[in-house]
């Protein structure tokens, strides 16, 4: 009887490094993947959460007067016994609201939004025209242009320009 001489077939140093490289490649790709949602659902819930601290803040804004109803300035900024408050409680008209920031945010009162620690909003209010409602007008034309900003440790998130008139008529746009 003869014996037959079988060779064993296994795998080749060449073939596993091969198969190494093409395991690696797709595991670096399946990560960089699953970084970029990530980055991606984060920057989309500081967006959320920046649109509502602006549209909270525009809202309050614009639901004060034109001008104060107390003293005519032709000044924006607080005047008076709205200076001297420790809060926007007082705020009677939309040009208060000039230079006002606050980090972290608060509600009118002065109370601190706890959820929103490294947050930051500050107010702009110019005087533009109807022709021209980038430009500041230096001089009351009859049209506000309120600026909003959010940012959150430092970094701008949302940036929300509303416009008041003194015929009441209001409108936003966000940036």
């Amino acid at each position: 009887m003869y014996t037959t001489l079988r060779r064993r077939r296994g795998i080749s140093m060449v073939e596993v490094v091969i198969s190494a490289a093409i395991i690696s490649g797709l595991l670096v790709t399946a990560l960089t993947t699953v970084s970029a949602a990530r980055l991606t659902t984060t920057q989309t819930d500081l967006v959320n959460r920046g649109s509502l601290l602006a549209e909270q803040l525009v809202a309050e804004i614009l639901s004060r007067a034109y001008e104060d109803p107390d003293t005519a300035s032709p000044t924006l900024g607080t005047n008076g016994a709205e200076s001297a408050s420790a809060n926007r409680s007082g705020y009677d008209d939309v040009d208060d609201f000039n230079g006002w920031s606050a980090k972290p945010p608060q509600w009118p009162n002065g109370t601190t939004i706890d959820e929103f620690a490294g947050w930051q909003r500050s107010a702009t209010i110019t005087y533009v025209t109807a022709a021209d409602l980038v430009t500041d007008a230096g001089a009351d034309n009859g049209v506000k242009r309120i600026d909003v900003e959010v940012e959150f440790n430092g970094q701008l998130i949302v940036q929300l320009t509303a416009f008041r008139t003194r015929a009441g008529w209001e409108a936003y746009v966000e940036d």
